[in-house]
């Protein structure tokens, strides 16, 4: 494995570590406390809103 190929396993990895412990504080949290898991509705309607497209582009902002 080249260094690079390595970097992505390392970061594939940990994306789903996190993920992992977010879904099982979130369920510790439903289980124990009766609090409700969180909301990524706003945040699903601003990338779609946005779109992949705009988030990277600064052709919104006027040129001086």
């Amino acid at each position: 494995m080249n260094l690079e190929q390595i970097h992505i396993t390392e970061a594939v990895v940990i994306g789903i570590g996190a993920a992992l412990i977010m879904d099982l504080w979130n369920l510790f949290l439903k289980r124990a406390f009766d609090i409700a898991s969180l909301n990524f509705c706003l945040v699903g309607r601003w990338l779609s809103h946005n779109g992949a497209r705009d988030l990277y582009s600064h052709s919104h902002r006027k040129r001086g």
